[in-house]
């Protein structure tokens, strides 16, 4: 499902005892700061932590990523897998569920019948229209 071993082996470990995924994810923060893949792990930190807002800031990032290929190019990162961006959408559903805001849940349901990421971004940014997905390259994150 990951491209990146380091964080595969990570997501292998995450339901072992005495694991802390915070020390985990702070270890590869640097390392892999905005690869989408390691925004994935940290939405599901956030959503154990019972963060959910921070979690689908984190996942809808890693999608805007994902559909970036300038960005993904820049930072030699690559697209995530199909099955991983699969994640990420099951994620976000139930995250909307916990908020329960029926009209983003209703979105991913949209989106799970088109399969098409870039109007679900979109649609996204319309509906959420706080959170900037213009530009997550800003000369702040490079």
């Amino acid at each position: 499902m990951f491209k990146i071993s380091k964080l595969q082996n990570l997501h292998n470990s995450i339901n072992k005892k005495n694991f802390n995924l915070q020390n985990e994810l702070a270890k590869y923060r640097k390392e892999y700061d905005l690869n989408p893949e390691y925004l994935f792990l940290m939405g599901f930190f956030l959503k154990i932590e019972n963060r959910p807002y921070l979690a689908i800031d984190a996942l809808i990032l890693s999608l805007k990523i994902d559909n970036d290929e300038i960005f993904l190019l820049k930072k030699n990162y690559e697209k995530c897998s199909d099955d991983l961006i699969k994640k990420k959408i099951d994620l976000l559903l139930e995250l909307f569920i916990l908020i329960k805001n029926s009209d983003l849940a209703n979105l991913i349901n949209k989106f799970k019948k088109n399969q098409n990421l870039e109007f679900f971004l979109k649609d996204i940014e319309e509906i959420m229209p706080g959170i900037n997905l213009n530009n997550p390259t800003s000369s702040s994150r490079k």
